[in-house]
C-alpha cells in the first residue's frame, strides 16, 4: 500500500490519462502495426525500464550502458516499424522528399560533389535554397552505400528517432534528472504521438528531423538564462544554427519556447541587473552567431524571395487560425485509416475525412502533472535534486504551446511576423511535445523523490505502458504505397500504378509523376509539379500546381515530352520539342533542331549551327539569379529570360553559347557566404585560444 501512496498525484494522473483515452478511441490504422511490431514495442520499453533502473541503482557500468544503447536502439527501430516492410507509408509530403532525395543524389553522381543546381526538379532550381538543406545532405551516407530515394526516408527517419532518443537523455541528464526520469523523458519524445504523425502519416521528413534538435535547445536556453554557463552559449548557437538548416519553421516556433525558458531561468537564478545584462547579451551573441553562421543560406532565400512565390503562398498577416485545432482533438484517441492532411476547420464537419490531431491524453496528464510538481526536498533520496530546475517552466510553456494550436487562442497568432508564416498553428505540437518531455522527465524526480526505490520502479513502469499503449495505434500508416519497382518508375493514378518504359540515357521532362525512379541511371526531370511553391511567380501562374491544366500546346512549349489526362489512364505521347530555340526580331521563338547542346553540372553549352542568324536563344530551364552567358568565349553577362526561361541574345555567326551558374552571384550571395566563413572563423579562433588556455593552466 505505501508503494502506491508513494507519489499519488502520479498513479491518479495516470489513471485519469487512461480512462480519457480508453473513452475517445475509435478508429484503425489503414496498415496498422503488425503483432510484432507491438511485441517489439513492449520489449524496447521492458528494455528502457530495465537500464534506468539498474543505471539508477548502481551507477554506470560498461554493462549497463550497453543495455541503455541497446534500449534506444530497439526503441527507434519500433517507432519507425512503417519504413522497415515494404513500400512506404502514403504520407502528404513523400513525393516531395523523394524526389528532392533523388535529384541532390543525381546530382552528386553526375560529378558535382558540391552541387549548387538542380536541374532534376521542375524546369531546375537553386539547390541548398528554399528548403533547408540538412535534411537532404544527412542522406548522402546512406546514398553513397546504394541506398534508393525510399530506402533513404527509411534510414533518415530512424536515424531522426535515434537522434531524438540520444539528445533528450543527454538534455535531461544535463538538466539534473535521474536515469529514470531521462529515460522516461525519451520514451515521451520519441512515442509523443505528433511526432509518429509527422513520420508516419505525413512523412514530414525536415519537420522530424528538426524535432531531434529541441531537448538541447530548449535545456540549453534555460541554463543559459538559469546559469549563464559557458556551455549553454556554445550549445544555443550550434544547435540554433542546425535548426535553421533543417526546418526554418520549426525554429520560428522554438523561439517562443526559448525565450519564455530564458525568461524563467532569469527569474529563477535571482541575479542582479549586471547578471541579467550579461546573460542578455549572452543570447543575442547566440542569436549572431546562429544567423551568421547559416546566412550563405537564409540570406539569398529572403533576397530571392520575388524571385519565388514563397511570399505569396504565406504572408504575415493572412489569417492563420482556420487552420487551427479544434478543442476536442488533442484528447481524442482516434486512429485513421484514410490519406490526406488536415487543412481548415471547416472541413472537421465530414467526420473521418480529416487528419486527427492527438496530442496524447498520457502525455497531457503527465505534462500537467509537471506543471503541479512539488519542490524540491531538502533530504531525498536523489541528491542532485538539488541542483535540477523546476519541470513547472517547462511544463507552462509545452501548455501555452499547446493551447496557440487549438482555435480560440490560435487567433492571437494571426498577423505575428514571423509566427504568421507558421500556417498551421497545429505545427505547435512539435516543440509543445518535446518541451513536455523534459518536464515529464524532472517531474517523475520530483514526485518520487522521497518514495521507496520500489515505488519508483514501479511507477515508472506503470507509466511506460501507459505512454506505449496510448501511442501504439500511431506506430502504422493510414495508407501504404505500393514498393518501387527496380526497372522503371510508377506513376499513381487511382490507385493503380502505371509502368513507363523509358530509354536509358534520355533526358525527358515528365508531368504528374510522384515517385522518382530507383534507378539512379534515368536521367528524368519531373516537372511542373514537384516544389512549385519556389518557382518563378509567373511559371507558377503558367505551369504551377494551382494553375489550370495546361494545354497540349502550352506542355510542348515548356519541353514536356509526356502527359497524362484526366479522366482516363492512357499516356498521350506529346510531339517533341527542341530544348532550344530561337527568336528573330518580334517573331515567335521556333525550334532550333541544328542545335547541339551539353549538359553538365551548373553548366549549358550550346553549339549553333553554321551561320546562325542574330537574335534570342531560349532554352527549357528556369532563370534565376546566378545564371550568366557567353557568346564564343567572350565576357560573361547576366543572362536574359523569356517567359521565366533562360535566354541570352546572340549576334550573327555566333558559334558557340554558353550558359554557366555561377553561386556567388549576384553580390548578396557572396556577402552571405563571406558572413559564414567569418563567422566559422572567429570559432575557430575562439577554441584555438580556450585550447590555448587549458594548455597553459595544465603547465601550470
Amino acid at each position: 500500500m505505501s508503494t502506491v501512496v508513494a507519489g499519488w498525484p502520479w498513479w491518479l494522473g495516470l489513471a485519469l490519462a487512461v480512462t480519457a483515452a480508453a473513452v475517445t478511441s475509435s478508429g484503425s490504422m489503414g496498415a496498422a502495426p503488425s503483432t510484432i511490431g507491438l511485441l517489439g514495442l513492449a520489449l524496447a520499453l521492458l528494455l528502457v525500464w530495465c537500464s534506468a533502473t539498474l543505471l539508477d541503482r548502481w551507477g554506470r557500468g560498461p554493462s549497463r550502458i550497453l543495455l541503455a544503447a541497446l534500449a534506444l536502439v530497439s526503441l527507434a527501430v519500433v517507432a519507425g516499424q512503417a519504413f522497415l516492410e515494404p513500400g512506404l507509408p502514403r504520407g502528404h509530403d513523400i513525393s516531395y522528399h523523394l524526389w528532392a532525395l533523388w535529384s541532390t543524389w543525381r546530382c552528386v553522381l553526375d560529378g558535382d560533389l558540391l552541387p549548387r543546381w538542380n536541374p532534376y526538379l521542375g524546369l531546375g532550381m537553386p539547390l541548398l535554397s528554399f528548403y533547408s538543406p540538412l535534411s537532404y545532405l544527412a542522406a548522402w551516407p546512406a546514398q553513397l552505400l546504394g541506398a534508393s530515394p525510399a530506402q533513404a526516408i527509411a534510414w533518415l527517419m530512424f536515424a531522426g528517432q535515434l537522434l531524438t532518443a540520444i539528445t533528450t537523455l543527454a538534455a535531461l541528464r544535463w538538466l539534473g534528472a535521474s536515469y529514470s526520469g531521462a529515460m522516461l523523458g525519451v520514451v515521451v519524445a520519441m512515442l509523443a504521438p505528433y511526432h509518429l504523425l509527422n513520420q508516419n502519416l505525413r512523412v514530414a521528413l525536415a519537420e522530424t528531423l528538426a524535432m531531434s534538435l529541441l531537448p538541447l535547445l530548449f535545456a540549453a536556453s534555460w541554463q543559459l538564462g538559469r546559469r549563464g554557463r559557458r556551455s549553454a552559449r556554445w550549445l544555443l548557437g550550434l544547435t540554433g544554427s542546425a535548426l535553421l538548416l533543417t526546418h526554418v519553421l520549426t525554429a520560428f516556433m522554438a523561439l517562443l519556447l526559448c525565450a519564455g525558458l530564458f525568461v524563467l531561468g532569469v527569474r529563477a537564478a535571482r541575479v542582479d541587473r549586471i547578471g541579467r545584462t550579461q546573460r542578455l547579451v549572452a543570447l543575442s551573441l547566440c542569436a549572431v552567431f546562429s544567423l551568421g553562421a547559416t546566412a550563405f543560406w537564409w540570406l539569398p532565400v529572403i533576397a530571392e524571395v520575388d524571385h519565388t512565390s514563397v511570399d505569396r503562398l504565406s504572408r504575415p498577416g493572412r489569417a492563420i487560425s482556420p487552420f487551427a485545432v479544434t478543442v476536442r482533438e488533442p484528447v481524442t484517441r482516434r486512429a485513421w485509416e484514410r490519406y490526406g492532411i488536415r487543412h481548415k476547420l471547416s472541413e472537421v464537419a465530414e467526420p473521418g475525412l480529416v487528419m486527427p490531431l492527438y496530442f496524447g491524453c498520457g502525455l497531457l496528464g503527465l505534462v500537467v502533472l509537471a506543471a503541479l510538481a512539488p519542490p524540491a526536498l531538502r533530504r531525498s533520496a536523489l541528491p542532485q535534486l538539488q541542483a535540477s530546475p523546476s519541470p513547472r517552466a517547462f511544463a507552462v510553456l509545452a501548455l501555452l504551446a499547446l493551447a496557440l494550436a487549438v482555435w480560440p487562442v490560435a487567433r492571437l497568432l494571426d498577423g505575428l511576423p514571423l509566427l504568421g508564416r507558421i500556417m498551421f498553428p497545429w505545427r505547435l505540437y512539435g516543440p509543445a511535445s518535446l518541451c513536455s518531455a523534459l518536464a515529464i522527465g524532472l517531474a517523475f524526480d520530483r514526485y518520487f523523490s522521497s518514495a521507496p526505490n520500489r515505488s519508483r520502479v514501479l511507477a515508472l513502469g506503470v507509466s511506460l505502458l501507459v505512454l506505449g499503449w496510448d501511442s501504439a495505434p500511431f506506430l502504422g500508416a493510414p495508407a501504404r504505397l505500393p514498393a518501387l519497382s527496380e526497372d522503371g518508375v510508377h506513376q499513381l493514378y487511382r490507385g493503380q500504378a502505371i509502368k513507363l518504359d523509358l530509354p536509358r540515357g534520355s533526358f525527358l521532362r515528365v508531368e504528374r509523376l510522384q515517385l522518382p525512379p530507383v534507378d539512379y541511371g534515368f536521367r528524368i526531370a519531373k516537372s511542373y509539379r514537384v516544389f512549385p511553391e519556389y518557382m518563378a511567380p509567373p511559371l507558377r501562374e503558367r505551369y504551377g500546381k494551382l494553375s489550370k491544366p495546361p494545354s497540349v500546346a502550352t506542355s510542348q512549349s515548356y519541353h514536356a515530352s509526356f502527359r497524362v489526362r484526366r479522366g482516363g489512364a492512357a499516356l498521350q505521347q506529346l510531339e517533341p520539342k527542341p530544348l532550344v530555340s530561337l527568336r528573330l526580331g518580334r517573331g515567335g521563338y521556333r525550334g532550333l533542331p541544328e542545335a547541339r547542346w551539353e549538359l553538365s553540372p551548373e553548366r549549358l553549352e550550346l553549339t549553333l549551327p553554321p551561320q546562325s542568324q542574330a537574335g534570342n536563344i531560349r532554352v527549357a530551364m528556369a532563370w534565376f539569379p546566378g545564371w550568366m552567358s557567353r557568346v564564343d568565349g567572350g565576357p560573361w553577362r547576366r543572362a536574359l529570360r523569356s517567359r521565366s526561361l533562360l535566354a541570352a541574345s546572340i549576334p550573327a555567326g555566333a558559334e558557340h553559347l554558353e550558359f554557366r551558374y555561377f553561386a556567388l552571384r549576384p553580390w548578396y550571395r557572396a556577402v552571405a557566404m563571406g558572413l559564414s566563413v567569418l563567422t566559422f572563423s572567429f570559432l575557430l579562433f575562439l577554441l584555438l585560444r580556450e585550447a590555448w588556455r587549458w594548455r597553459i593552466r595544465s603547465a601550470l
